[in-house]
């Protein structure tokens, strides 16, 4: 064990800053992982990170989208609007060969 924190005293010494407690526990916590358990909580961690950040970006993206529409043609808007409930209403009245609603 004398070693375990000697390790982390160490880490917090090269890392120029100090982490919160909730870090210490998880980095110590790893530490006493066996050898498969740290490559899956490895692998774990990484995907969960990669799948935020796309999270993240994909957001701004959109938003990005959104407002660069919204604010480029506000004329194009209204009618694109307009275009898709017109699209709504005619769905209905589609029928089969027939002649009978579907």
């Amino acid at each position: 064990m004398a070693s375990e924190n000697q390790t982390n005293d160490q880490r917090q010494a090269s890392s120029g800053h100090h982490r919160s407690k909730a870090y210490d526990d998880a980095r110590s916590g790893f530490d006493r992982l066996r050898m498969e358990e740290k490559a899956a909580f490895l692998l774990e961690s990484i995907l969960n990170t990669v799948a935020d950040g796309l999270k993240d970006v994909s957001a701004q993206v959109s938003d990005a989208l959104r407002h660069g529409c919204s604010s480029s043609d506000p004329d194009n808007d209204a009618a694109s609007e307009e275009e898709v409930h017109m699209g709504e209403e005619h769905e209905g009245e589609a029928g089969d060969e027939h002649g009978e609603h579907v």
